[in-house]
């Protein structure tokens, strides 16, 4: 069994990130893999909405700016 773990604490070493860890533990333990992403260390901007529509380049060209 494969398991993504997302976190969106802001702490990576709080009680929510040894939570986390006894998880992945326990999945491990079990024989399944696990993978934690801890969102704030990420690059990930909000949609800009870049005309009046609402849309932008992504709605043309199928990327964002």
């Amino acid at each position: 069994m494969k398991t993504l773990i997302i976190s969106g604490s802001r702490n990576e070493e709080g009680r929510t990130a040894l939570l986390i860890k006894a998880l992945q533990k326990g999945i491990d333990k079990a024989g399944g893999i696990s993978e934690c992403f801890f969102l704030p260390e990420l690059d990930i901007e909000r949609c800009r909405q870049c005309d009046a529509d609402g849309w932008g380049m992504c709605r043309d060209e199928d990327k964002c700016v």
